[in-house]
């Protein structure tokens, strides 16, 4: 059977898998920011007098999942695997 794809049909695997990766970083990023922020709403009312160490110890948590999400994705960026379902994922996932 003779392969119709031209070159430029094809596309660089590379480039796919690194905005495939980046998309599912960026989206735990996002979702793991917002659990957070939703867990500082759900403080009772009684709870207004939260300490502003309790602020800083949520706002330190959303710091390190922010770094360490973009640290994977920067170290997984230069591989080239391919991630099936990327797209379901992200939808899922939000």
């Amino acid at each position: 059977m003779v392969d119709t794809k031209s070159k430029d049909d094809i596309g660089t695997p590379a480039a796919r898998v690194t905005g495939d990766l980046s998309k599912i970083y960026d989206a735990v990023d996002e979702n793991l920011t917002r659990t957070i922020d939703e867990l500082v709403k759900v403080q009772p009312k009684y709870g207004q007098s939260i300490s502003s160490l309790q602020l800083d110890a949520a706002d330190m948590v959303k710091d390190i999942i922010h770094n360490a999400t973009s640290g994977q994705k920067q170290f997984a960026s230069g591989w080239s695997i391919p991630i099936p379902y990327t797209e379901e994922f992200v939808k899922q996932a939000k």
